[in-house]
């Protein structure tokens, strides 16, 4: 599989191009996915200021926490 997880931000009216928040990964490194959407692999501060996420963007296969202002 050479698939790439990532986290990207977007302007809600779409004018805008993503941005990518997660910071640069390894190779074979992503940002967590949890595939049966019931527990989200990544949350926003309370002030909505920054997003927090999992991810082995360091080391591949050892899930840490990051945290990414948000544009």
């Amino acid at each position: 599989m050479n698939d790439r997880v990532e986290l990207y931000a977007v302007d809600i009216d779409g004018t805008q191009a993503p941005v990518v928040l997660n910071g640069p990964l390894v190779p074979g490194g992503n940002v967590f996915a949890n595939l049966d959407a019931t527990t989200p692999t990544f949350r926003f501060t309370l002030d909505g200021q920054e997003v927090v996420y999992l991810a082995d963007q360091e080391r591949v296969g050892y899930a840490e926490l990051y945290a990414s202002p948000l544009p």
